[in-house]
C-alpha cells in the first residue's frame, strides 16, 4: 500500500513537471493542496476523523481528476519511466553516426 503511495506520488510530481500538461491541469493539484493548507474547510478539522476525512477526500479526488485530464499517453510514458521499461529520452543525446 505504501509503495502505491509513493508511486503516484511520484507519477503526480512528474506530471506536475512535464511541460507538456497544461498549466490549467496542474492548478487543480494546486487548488487542492492550498485547500489542504487552508484553515477554511467544510468540515472543520477540530471534528477528529471527519475534518482530516474531507481533506483527504478532495486531496484524493483532485488527484485523479489531475490524472484522469491528462492524454493517456503522456501518463503512459512517465509510468514505464517510473517502472523502469524505458530510459527517459530527454537526458540523452542519440548520435547520428550510429
Amino acid at each position: 500500500m505504501f509503495e502505491r503511495i509513493v508511486y503516484e506520488a511520484r507519477l503526480v510530481w512528474r506530471l506536475l513537471l512535464d511541460t507538456r500538461v497544461s498549466m490549467w491541469h496542474k492548478l487543480i493539484v494546486i487548488a487542492a493542496v492550498a485547500y489542504v493548507l487552508s484553515p477554511l474547510d467544510l468540515i472543520p478539522d477540530f471534528m477528529i476523523g471527519l475534518g482530516q476525512l474531507d481533506d483527504l477526500g478532495i486531496l484524493l479526488g483532485s488527484l485523479r481528476l489531475f490524472k484522469s485530464m491528462i492524454p493517456t499517453q503522456i501518463v503512459q510514458e512517465h509510468q514505464e519511466i517510473i517502472d523502469g521499461r524505458v530510459i527517459e529520452a530527454r537526458k540523452y543525446k542519440v548520435n547520428d553516426r550510429d
